[in-house]
């Protein structure tokens, strides 16, 4: 499945990629209060399937990782985006998720809980 970029009248709901247009699931994260839940539910999704994930974080360079340590440290990896937007999507592109900065709303094409 692709992932859709967000025109910019869908962009005033502070996301990236065209969720009202794609079948998806969305989790409240409150910040590091949801850390560990957050974690618990990653490691149970369809995204360990993947091996590697790849991390677009807002104005800064794409990293891939293994998606283990993606699951392990996924507040970190928010952190260091400056709790700014994170999207992440399998390498081949099947999984896909954003951290979206407004509303601490986890969107994925996949179940998470």
């Amino acid at each position: 499945m692709r992932f859709l970029l967000a025109t910019e009248q869908q962009r005033l709901f502070c996301t990236a990629i065209a969720w009202n247009s794609l079948p998806h699931y969305e989790v409240y994260f409150g910040g590091e209060e949801s850390e560990d839940e957050i974690r618990a539910l990653l490691s149970v999704s369809d995204l360990l399937n993947c091996g590697r994930l790849v991390v677009l974080t807002s104005g800064e360079p794409v990293m891939l990782t293994k998606t283990e340590v993606f699951v392990e440290n996924w507040y970190s990896f928010w952190a260091a985006s400056g709790y700014m937007q994170l999207i992440v999507l399998s390498e081949d592109g099947r999984y896909f998720m954003e951290f979206e900065d407004i509303s601490f709303v986890l969107y994925s094409n996949f179940k998470i809980r």
